[in-house]
């Protein structure tokens, strides 16, 4: 799909365009109108709709998703970066998407330490190198985040309280006191510049 900016602000919502709007700095404002208009098109696809038809509704713990009406099976997430943009798409079980710009951080052992599981700060700890510890850090941040938008609970739950597997895939160890529909799996996905992950919770 190839579709220019003013193509895809023209399918937002008012709501959306406004949003859009607010943003101080043209190039924010571009991306959140790209990824929503993209978000729009392909939705509409699966939907057999049109891109501006499409309606949405927030759930409680402020996750969006489809309005009544037009499907109870899919299911989308969306995440972006200063530079980078990713859409998920998914049916009859929820899902959420992390992406990060890679770049140096200079307090990332104390954020590791103060924010994530003490064996995920450990592995960043263990990773040979500056840039393979930033990397292990980004790769853990992502798969956390896309496991809180998965589950639709945003900062409810601790980032320390659970576990991701900070690997290539895996699953995911949360507490005992979330309702889950199915085990939740992790997939990174990442190149040079990015890092970003998939959460899945698969239907048991």
């Amino acid at each position: 799909m190839a579709a220019s900016l003013l193509e895809l602000r023209a399918v937002l919502s008012s709501e959306e365009r406004r949003r859009a709007d607010d943003f101080h700095f043209a190039r924010d404002a571009a991306m959140f109108a790209v990824i929503h208009g993209v978000l729009r098109h392909l939705l509409a696809r699966l939907l057999a709709t049109a891109p501006e038809a499409v309606g949405f509704t927030v759930q409680p713990g402020g996750k969006p998703a489809l309005a009544p009406g037009f499907s109870d099976s899919l299911r989308f997430n969306i995440s972006h970066s200063r530079s980078y943009a990713a859409v998920a798409l998914a049916r009859n079980f929820e899902l959420g998407v992390d992406i990060e710009d890679v770049r140096p951080m200079d307090d990332m052992q104390e954020l590791a330490r103060d924010c994530l599981h003490p064996w995920e700060a450990r592995c960043i700890e263990a990773a040979v190198g500056p840039d393979a510890a930033l990397r292990q850090f980004y790769a853990i941040w992502t798969q956390k985040e896309a496991v809180l938008k998965a589950l639709g609970e945003g900062l409810r739950i601790p980032l320390h309280s659970f576990r991701v597997p900070g690997e290539a895939e895996g699953w995911a160890k949360v507490p005992d006191s979330v309702h889950l529909n199915g085990p939740l799996y992790v997939s990174t996905l990442q190149n040079r510049d990015w890092m970003g992950a998939v959460a899945l919770a698969r239907p048991v």
